[in-house]
């Protein structure tokens, strides 16, 4: 992987960026995965846990931007969210990501059913 000017890790030269999609549309939401380095378990604290998502749903943070749907697991962080707006359309497999999100916590057996983990949340 090339390393850029005054950004010291490794990027890739592509993007996971679909072309011609409208990232800034009012009308269209996004699935979001955000990793922490070597899978490790940051969130697990539970301190570090509740900073994220008070960031996350921050009143600032919620004027720029419609989060539909979060699940924060130990190691990773999954949003579906879009720009802010009063309306938006569904998206085609907006079910498909909504289960995929909420049931995270389920395959990867920290539960047995989605609601019982305490760090996923549905916001209108």
């Amino acid at each position: 992987m090339p390393l850029f000017p005054g950004f010291p890790y490794p990027r890739r030269y592509n993007t996971l960026r679909l072309l011609g999609y409208g990232y800034n549309s009012v009308f269209k939401l996004c699935a979001v995965t955000i990793v922490i380095d070597l899978r490790s378990p940051l969130f697990a604290e539970l301190k570090l846990a509740k900073s994220v998502l008070a960031s996350l749903l921050s009143d600032q943070t919620l004027a720029l931007m419609r989060v539909r749907v979060f699940t924060l697991m130990p190691d990773h962080l999954h949003l579906l969210a879009g720009v802010r707006q009063p309306e938006f359309n569904l998206l085609a497999d907006l079910q498909e990501n909504l289960d995929y999100l909420v049931m995270n916590s389920v395959k990867a057996g920290y539960v047995t059913r989605p609601q019982f983990y305490p760090y996923t949340g549905f916001l209108c």
